[in-house]
């Protein structure tokens, strides 16, 4: 049994990366993002974009005009803004996301026109 990365109970994980996903929805007037939280994200990323690209699909229908290119980033000095971020708009992401230890997503669609918006896309 590997222990080295054993964590008490209610900690993060010390390996917890964070990664903002996007997809520009463009001719769509909004863009559709991710912020996962993960200790796998050779696994996680490509997980996360394919349920995206379904989510789109169930949304929208399958004929939805958009070029299907996954901004993923890792974020590190950042990552605290964004949280931030989020959390101010949702109360339960921002509970989640403190509470997480090894695993969070939260998804969201956001308009083009919001300048938090252009905030998340210049972090790519």
């Amino acid at each position: 049994m590997d222990v080295s990365h054993v964590v008490p109970p209610g900690k993060p994980d010390p390996r917890l990366q964070h990664h903002l996903i996007s997809l520009d929805l463009r001719p769509a007037p909004y863009c559709f993002h991710a912020y996962l939280m993960t200790t796998n994200h050779e696994r996680d990323i490509s997980r996360v974009a394919n349920k995206m690209l379904g989510v789109i699909q169930e949304q929208f229908g399958p004929g939805i005009p958009m070029v299907p290119i996954v901004l993923a980033s890792h974020l590190t000095k950042s990552a605290d803004e964004v949280r931030q971020g989020i959390g101010e708009r949702h109360a339960e992401a921002a509970k989640a996301m403190k509470e997480a230890t090894t695993f969070h997503l939260t998804m969201w669609f956001m308009p083009h026109e919001d300048p938090w918006n252009d905030w998340l896309m210049a972090l790519h």
